[in-house]
């Protein structure tokens, strides 16, 4: 059935000053969009002069982690230790499970500026596991119960991981492929509550105007369980939401067995599809994981974590291009960076995959040049500036920091920009994102590296008309055309007259249907 969206400004995406007053619908696909108003008798929507672009398209964030964090034990908003200690005993008086499960918290906004440790959650809950989860994802905290019940002691040892020792004993921080220790030990979710928590996810995306995410999930369960996770993201019901999996397998004989089985990138349909094969090569930033060439200046004990041997590396990168993959690789280090190139530049032929690096973080010009003679594109995620932003100088120095978070330079050498959330490590809204993008400045003032900041367009772009290269879609969604799914969202106001933050999505259509309605 035809649907005629009237009196708007459409803006298709397909370059800078084009707009539309109309658009018709058929069904999933856009029919006709045009100037004035059609004398036609169908259904239609008058949008009161409201502004109207694609879907948004999240190109990298954790769908099922999400929708379970919804349900954990939320530590975002905490100011001190005792505050995260208020919060887990109010989450513990009204949660009976065995397990207690917790994210969001940042020490670098403690007022004791401390890592917590197992005595401060043994205090508040010493007979159930307790596990919460920094911000970043990249280090966790447990409780001296969670220890014991996985055997973590002064003398275990994971590699790409590290375990906090202070006077012979583990403190209760692990990070990195440490943190499997313990996610090992934890029950799997079953079926039912798989599907809530994708649902809940999807309920709260639609919300902001998402239409496709990009996500990494399948670390959510244990490789035993990696299949029926993919069958049941394709067979869920009533789930609207399009789905790119960046499969994160781990070994290559996990390659071989979704290459045999025919899942590789680009084989799906058009609500779920087989993306690149994602490879987490170092940490984050703010845990001071992320693996850097020189050691951290306001922590020269370290230069971060490597989670993967160069070996490793090697071998894994070589395998999924064996095996038909596209690559997306976590690099958020200037080390990790320079070797997920080497290797890249190493094996892949030239022009047959959409390679990407997730983060690109800390770059230096070299790298970008090189990124971009290697036709090698960036899943970076503006929204992370509004934390980083307050200590990527102290934490790599002056020289490093030139040329981080560089999405001007990067846009400008020819490298190809997806922009995305990494949520739950941030919130998925896009405009949030929109907003540091093209300001790169906190609401209290504070900014960075402003020269580096991007015209709205290219913003807006890096959320639709570019997100959907990255998945071989250009010709299909990120844009308004004939032909094209008719994936868009209608926003309260229009974002080149207006603070991005304060704009609302007032609904989000999938396939020509409302899914999201804030009225």
């Amino acid at each position: 059935m035809k649907q005629l969206f009237y009196n708007g400004k459409i803006h298709p995406m397909t370059m800078p000053e084009a707009y539309y007053d109309y658009m018709i619908v058929d069904g999933p696909y856009i029919a006709e969009l045009g100037h004035g108003m059609p004398k036609l008798k169908m259904p239609s929507f008058d949008l009161k002069g409201r502004f109207v672009c694609p879907g948004f398209i999240d190109t990298h964030m954790h769908l099922l982690s999400y929708g379970a964090s919804l349900t954990q034990c939320q530590l975002d908003d905490c100011t001190s230790i005792e505050s995260l200690q208020n919060k887990l005993k109010q989450f513990t008086d009204t949660h009976a499970e065995k397990w207690i499960i917790g994210r969001g918290w940042n020490h670098d906004f403690f007022k004791e500026q401390r890592l917590p440790t197992k005595q401060d959650l043994d205090s508040i809950c010493p007979d159930r596991p307790v596990l919460l989860r920094r911000a970043c994802e990249h280090i966790a905290v447990a409780n001296s119960k969670a220890l014991e019940i996985c055997n973590i002691d002064c003398n275990s040892f994971v590699e790409g991981g590290a375990i906090d020792i202070q006077n012979s004993s583990p403190t209760g921080i692990l990070r990195e492929n440490a943190l499997s220790l313990i996610t090992d030990h934890m029950p799997t979710p079953d079926q039912d509550t798989l599907v809530q928590y994708l649902k809940e996810a999807q309920s709260k995306l639609l919300s902001m105007g998402i239409t496709t995410v990009h996500t990494d999930d399948l670390l959510f369960v244990s490789i035993s369980e990696h299949l029926k996770l993919i069958d049941l993201m394709k067979s869920i019901s009533d789930y609207p939401l399009r789905i790119y999996e960046q499969v994160q397998l781990l070994t290559p004989e996990n390659i071989n067995l979704f290459s045999n089985l025919g899942l590789c990138t680009g084989t799906g349909n058009s609500h779920f599809k087989i993306g690149p094969l994602k490879i987490l090569a170092d940490g984050s930033l703010g845990s001071r994981t992320a693996r850097l060439s020189v050691p951290y200046q306001d922590d020269p004990k370290t230069q971060g974590i490597s989670t993967y041997t160069k070996s490793e590396l090697d071998t894994l990168i070589k395998s999924g291009l064996d095996h038909g993959f596209d690559l997306a690789i976590h690099a958020i280090g200037d080390y990790t960076n320079a070797i997920a190139l080497e290797t890249i530049e190493k094996y892949s032929e030239p022009n047959r995959h959409r390679h990407s690096i997730i983060h690109s973080q800390i770059m230096t010009l070299p790298l970008i040049q090189k990124m971009a003679s290697l036709c090698v594109n960036a899943l970076v995620q503006p929204v992370f500036l509004e934390y980083d932003m307050l200590i990527v100088k102290n934490r790599v120095g002056e020289s490093l920091s030139q040329y981080s978070y560089a999405y001007k330079s990067m846009k400008d050498a020819g490298i190809k920009l997806g922009f995305g959330s990494d949520c739950p490590v941030e919130s998925p809204n896009p405009l949030r994102s929109l907003h540091y993008a093209v300001t790169r400045t906190r609401p209290d003032g504070i900014s960075f590296n402003t020269s580096e900041a991007l015209t709205l367009y290219d913003a807006l772009s890096a959320f639709t008309r570019d997100a959907a290269y990255f998945s071989h879609e250009e010709h299909l969604k990120g844009q308004l055309k004939k032909g094209y799914l008719a994936d868009f969202v209608i926003l309260s106001e229009d974002p080149y007259k207006t603070q991005l933050r304060d704009i609302k999505v007032d609904q989000t259509y999938i396939d020509g249907t409302c899914v999201y309605s804030r009225f």
